[in-house]
């Protein structure tokens, strides 16, 4: 699940929200716990649902009514089309990125605190074998100017080891060069 959260949140920058929908997939325990860790914030429940992939109504959503003891995305053409939905999927939640940081950072058994080194960018501690590792949700921050010399500063001249979903090829060529294992 930590996982899966991340990559959303690389895929999706630091306004990233799942829905409670999205979430099903994993089990009532894993989620209970990252909510008491306030890695998932529960936020306001959506109103709308996304229209019907063929549908030409001209809406850019569907409204969400109650019809009986059901809730239902309606489609304003076509009643079979309709969604059927439960509480859980009207449910959202914002993801805080540096305190997933924390609780992967935790999970992988590192040693030390999670300091944020730039925007979606964290040292998470250290490995065993002395790595700091450092977790990266924004590559478009490894561009800037300085980032390099900004990351070998937060791993106080330990090796490291970043941590990035996806990475512009030729600036992965400098990170390695820098002696920064991707």
């Amino acid at each position: 699940m930590l996982t899966w959260l991340w990559k959303r949140l690389s895929d999706s920058g630091a306004e990233t929200t799942v829905s409670g929908r999205a979430l099903g997939q994993f089990s009532e325990r894993s989620v209970e716990r990252l909510l008491r860790a306030r890695v998932l914030i529960e936020t306001r429940k959506t109103d709308s649902w996304s229209v019907c992939p063929q549908c030409d109504c001209g809406l850019d959503a569907r409204p969400i009514r109650r019809v009986g003891d059901e809730i239902r995305a309606c489609c304003p053409q076509e009643t079979a089309q309709d969604v059927v939905l439960t509480e859980d999927d009207l449910k959202r939640y914002s993801v805080d990125g540096e305190r997933l940081a924390g609780v992967i950072a935790a999970s992988g058994g590192l040693v030390g605190t999670v300091a944020r080194i730039d925007d979606g960018i964290w040292l998470i501690g250290r490995a065993r074998a002395g790595h700091s590792v450092v977790l990266c949700s924004n590559p478009d921050r490894l561009e800037a100017p300085g980032m390099i010399l900004a990351v070998k500063a937060a791993a106080g001249g330990t090796r490291v080891a970043l941590i990035v979903h996806a990475i512009n090829p030729n600036h992965a060529i400098r990170w390695r060069e820098a002696g920064i294992t991707l």
